[in-house]
């Protein structure tokens, strides 16, 4: 017998969706996902799907810690809602929906997910149909990279010059962390529109006071001063109108909680649900008026 014979024997290959790690935090959060949703239209419990510790690890390879690391992630981000009944020592899954379709309508993931929402361990796939996804979805990333790079010299030409000048090499480190985090290029280069006549109005062209590029674009978050806020933002607030406290607009109970979180007044239309909508890709903006004035 071959020893590719032998994998028969170990089970069959999970698979996932590698689009859902950047939003749920990891590779383990999403197959705890793909296997939820899988058995989720499949249990017969009010409360969702009942599998055992043991049970999981079988299909999915992951040890105890990594289950709970892996629930924990994605509880936070309110797309697993565990019921706990602790007179039968038993733990309900079920993938809130609802919460599901706002992430992805958020991370400009409407369009379909690769795959297909079935088993996280399916069936062996035609393997001239995984090679054309994986060519469409490298040339995808290749196209996605350099149009990343071409609004990355966009914002470095708007830039507001400054004395000593600013050094491109961290700008563009600053810059990709950023992407990483998936903030969206056009939310950066209106923050920089908007610095830029900032400085302009106050006659700082030119001068030490205009911040180097990379610190701008760095991790402490500069540029949401004079970032786009998110246009969706107000109507998903459902307990919140525009003449409301700007904190309760970001989804705060209390101004002092919401300045705890890090937000102020100024950038409360970057936050919604007490949560920095920086965080969630793709979302639908609109300039702040200094952008644009």
């Amino acid at each position: 017998m071959r020893a590719s014979d032998h994998l028969l024997d170990l089970g069959r290959p999970v698979a996932y969706y590698p689009g859902l790690v950047k939003h749920f935090g990891s590779v383990n959060a999403v197959l705890f996902f793909a296997q939820i949703f899988y058995w989720q239209d499949k249990a017969t419990s009010e409360f969702g799907v009942y599998k055992t510790v043991e049970e999981i690890e079988t299909e999915t390879g992951m040890t105890y810690r990594e289950q709970v690391t892996a629930r924990k992630q994605l509880v936070e981000q309110k797309v697993l809602i565990e019921t706990h009944k602790r007179f039968e020592h038993r733990i309900y899954y079920r993938i809130d929906v609802d919460r599901l379709n706002e992430i992805l309508q958020f991370a400009n993931c409407g369009k379909r997910i690769s795959g297909h929402a079935e088993n996280a361990a399916r069936e062996v796939r035609n393997p001239q149909v995984g090679n054309k996804t994986e060519i469409t979805t490298e040339t995808t990333s290749l196209s996605r990279a350099k149009e990343i790079d071409t609004k990355f010299e966009e914002a470095w030409r708007l830039y507001p010059k400054r004395e000593g000048g600013s050094v491109k090499k961290t700008a563009l480190k600053a810059w990709n962390a950023r992407m990483r985090e998936g903030i969206d290029p056009h939310v950066l280069i209106a923050a920089v529109k908007g610095y830029a006549k900032a400085m302009e109005r106050a006659g700082n062209i030119g001068t030490r006071f205009v911040k180097q590029a990379s610190t701008f674009f760095g991790p402490d978050g500069h540029f949401e001063e004079y970032a786009p806020k998110c246009a969706e933002a107000p109507d998903l607030l459902s307990s919140a109108s525009a003449s409301d406290p700007w904190w309760a607009r970001a989804g705060f109970d209390n101004e002092w909680s919401a300045m705890n979180a890090g937000a102020t007044e100024r950038s409360a239309g970057l936050w919604r649900d007490g949560r920095p909508i920086r965080k969630i890709a793709g979302a639908n903006v609109e300039p702040w008026p200094e952008a644009t004035a």
